[in-house]
């Protein structure tokens, strides 16, 4: 009788720990089922941020190319707007500035009236004269003002008074950048040819004709002078 109902005991054991260890077994498929699940979910989230990621790129670079496309709009409009003016340097900011003015355009552009607007370049400065900004009517009068620009360095009535383009800031950078570029390389080919001897010899030759073409200068402008 012993055995007996130790072996019923036993055997009921075993069959609750059987149901027991199904459970788990049943547990451990929902943990690995919702495991798969959340993986699935974290690669459609991973693809999704990737795919957001991608999106935020093309659009850093949409917006970039929009805004150089901007920029370079800009800047042919301002140079389209300057195109037809000429700046007018070393004119004093009063009436008498502006007298004169309108006689350097009648020596720069003869056959032309000009209108003179107080029209000033920059910002204030008490301590320097800013530039005058005259407005032409197209661009052959630009260039035929540029073309008798030399025109004011044998002039003593307007010593100090020169005129130049109405360039914008890039033009102007970028003509920096070649009269650099351009003397640069003029030196070095100066250089070139002082190393070598027929350069010395050559070097020395044009001291000599730009010395005698100075004394000649000279003397042509005391003549004039006087």
């Amino acid at each position: 009788m012993n055995l007996m109902a130790e072996f019923n005991r036993v055997h009921t054991n075993y069959a609750s720990l059987d149901l027991k260890v199904d459970s788990i077994c049943k547990d451990i498929r929902t943990l690995q089922d919702g495991q798969k699940t959340l993986e699935r979910r974290a690669s459609g989230l991973e693809d999704s941020v990737k795919t957001q990621l991608e999106n935020h790129e093309k659009l850093v670079k949409i917006t970039s190319d929009l805004e150089a496309t901007v920029s370079d709009l800009r800047e042919e409009q301002d140079r389209i707007r300057r195109m037809n003016n000429v700046i007018l340097f070393g004119i004093p900011k009063t009436k008498e500035g502006l007298v004169t003015a309108k006689n350097v355009m009648k020596v720069l552009l003869p056959e032309k009236e000009v209108t003179i607007d107080n029209s000033r370049v920059g910002a204030p400065n008490p301590t320097n004269t800013r530039p005058l900004r005259i407005a032409l009517n197209n661009t052959v009068e630009v260039r035929t003002t540029m073309r008798n620009s030399s025109k004011l360095k044998t002039n003593r009535l307007y010593d100090g008074v020169y005129v130049k383009k109405d360039l914008t800031k890039n033009q102007q950078n970028e003509r920096r950048m070649v009269t650099r570029s351009q003397t640069h390389s003029t030196g070095s080919n100066k250089r070139a040819l002082e190393l070598s001897p027929t350069g010395s010899q050559a070097h020395a030759s044009k001291i000599q004709r730009t010395s005698a073409e100075l004394n000649t200068t000279s003397n042509t402008s005391d003549q004039m002078e006087i």
